[in-house]
């Protein structure tokens, strides 16, 4: 028996970061405070399965993920299912074992 909780949150996560600025009048650099929006999403996913018979726990888990998008507009469902797309290695590995093949880059000097 699968049994859990589920939640999704969005975040508003725009603020204000430092930059640097030269000015076109004297070419002197400035630093000046510059608004950045940024959209959050964030699962928290909450996994129990139980045996049938028994009723005991057999597996409990907490899968957490978090992306940040730019822009103040951007889709929730959207930003929804891409979160869900991070996660689902995790969740499908609970019960069955699922061969993930991903490209990586080796910096060698």
């Amino acid at each position: 028996m699968l049994a859990g909780g589920l939640d999704f949150d969005i975040q508003d996560r725009s603020g204000y970061r430092t930059e640097e600025y030269v000015s076109p009048y004297n070419g002197r650099t400035y630093l000046r405070q510059v608004l950045v929006e940024q959209t959050g999403f964030q699962y928290d996913i909450l996994m129990q399965v139980y045996d049938g018979k028994t009723g005991a726990l057999l597996y409990a888990d907490n899968f957490k993920d978090f992306q940040s998008f730019e822009g103040e507009n951007t889709d929730p469902l959207a930003g929804m299912f891409k979160n869900l797309l991070s996660l689902e290695d995790r969740i499908v590995n609970v019960f069955k074992q699922k061969d993930v093949e991903a490209s990586r880059i080796l910096f060698t000097q």
